[in-house]
């Protein structure tokens, strides 16, 4: 936080989880809501917000990220919605934003397809979600953050995240010419 602070940074991402649908214990959330609220007040005095990204563990689906969240009273902690990451553990990424919606402050796009039976991220656009429903919502709700495109194969890492940023901006633009 003080070095987002000292380079002007809008945001810290944090992760409380790795890539894995465990299951979770129950005195997991309120030690999360200590710490996050905790985090909270020493980034907000600092005039940055925190974006906790669903990443596994107690953020694996929306009904965990929903539960953690309900206990952070900090208003500048949000959500880094990855639909691509909710796909990964299993979860659909439509309905976990609908559980996570009110927190959501910051946005992460990919995509997933499945080589050999596992999920793999790919370009935005290029895997296997239905983007319209999702970014429908978000437009619906108002949202006002970030588009960030993370894109995760180093090997064409250029190509790849202009590939996956020209496909967001294209369905960007054919939604608001509708609006």
């Amino acid at each position: 936080i003080d070095i987002a602070q000292q380079l002007k940074a809008k945001f810290v991402r944090l992760l409380s989880g790795d890539h894995r649908n465990d299951f979770i214990l129950p005195d997991v959330y309120p030690r999360l809501h200590y710490a996050f609220n905790k985090v909270g007040d020493y980034a907000e005095d600092r005039g940055i917000k925190i974006a906790i990204e669903n990443h596994g563990g107690p953020t694996a689906t929306g009904q965990r990220v929903a539960k953690m969240m309900e206990g952070i009273n900090s208003p500048v902690v949000g959500v880094n919605y990855d639909p691509a990451n909710f796909l990964n553990q299993g979860t659909d990424p439509l309905m976990a934003l609908r559980y996570i919606l009110p927190w959501v402050n910051y946005t992460h796009w990919k995509d997933v397809r499945w080589v050999n039976g596992n999920p793999q991220f790919c370009a935005f656009g290029k895997g296997e979600i239905v983007w319209q429903p999702i970014i429908q919502e978000l437009l619906n709700a108002n949202y006002q953050g970030y588009w960030v495109v993370e894109y995760e194969e180093p090997s064409d890492v250029e190509k790849g995240t202009k590939e996956s940023f020209n496909n967001l901006w294209e369905l960007l633009q054919k939604f608001s010419s509708l609006g």
